[in-house]
């Protein structure tokens, strides 16, 4: 009766140690996960993406206080030691800082969330001050922050001329077209006495009549003499 019971207990048991390591391996503490922009980066064992922070030092951490409740760390495995798939070509540690906590690591990198992140896939922390970044499978050293835009000088600063436009400048205007030459007129010939209009109010030509006039003149002139003549001899 005992041998009935104690088999099939010691069966469960076996198997259950048997089953136990596949499950940790099919669930690993860090994996490879592929983003449409980033390519394959480093992701937990649910598939939240991990990152690097650009101002640690291999096997130390720099990042505590508000810094830490931002970028929450990755703990490993409680009583074991982080585990990861087969492709991320790197190696798994932890260490032990400063507050007594431990953080996984990947080739001595300590790894991070970012708080933003609410779900599987999502990478809102990527460039993030640019200090934080993704991690490729593979990394070997800590991504260098990225440098920070200077400002450009203002050309009063500098004591040089204001930059001119890039590109095309201002069209350039159209000379005004050439005017026309006014066309050469036909000399214009002058007209004859005759063909000139008259002027003044009579319709009609006074030379007969002032010779006619003058002619009366002259009767009338020589008729009073001979009266004159007849009176003088009386």
């Amino acid at each position: 009766m005992v041998r009935r019971v104690l088999i099939p207990l010691f069966a469960l048991a076996l198997g259950i140690m048997t089953v136990m390591p596949a499950m940790a391996q099919a669930n690993p503490t860090v994996k490879v996960a592929t983003d449409a922009t980033l390519g394959k980066m480093l992701v937990d064992g649910e598939g939240k993406t991990l990152y690097l922070y650009s101002r640690d030092e291999k096997g130390v951490s720099n990042c505590y206080d508000q810094c830490e409740q931002r970028w929450p760390i990755l703990r490993p495995p409680a009583g074991g030691a982080p585990t990861g798939s087969a492709d991320i070509a790197g190696t798994l540690g932890t260490i032990s800082r400063k507050d007594g906590t431990m953080q996984v690591t990947y080739n001595g990198i300590p790894l991070y969330y970012w708080y933003q992140d609410e779900k599987v896939g999502d990478t809102k922390g990527q460039a993030v001050g640019g200090v934080w970044w993704v991690l490729a499978p593979g990394l070997n050293q800590i991504t260098p922050a990225a440098p920070a835009p200077s400002p450009a000088p203002s050309p009063a600063a500098a004591g040089a001329p204001a930059a001119k436009p890039t590109g095309a400048g201002p069209a350039a205007q159209p000379s005004p077209a050439a005017k026309p030459a006014a066309p050469a007129q036909a000399p214009v010939a002058a007209a004859s006495p005759a063909a000139l209009p008259r002027t003044g109010g009579m319709p009609f030509d006074p030379t007969p009549v002032t010779a006619g006039l003058g002619a009366a003149g002259l009767a009338l002139t020589a008729f009073g003499a001979a009266l004159i003549r007849r009176r003088s001899r009386r």
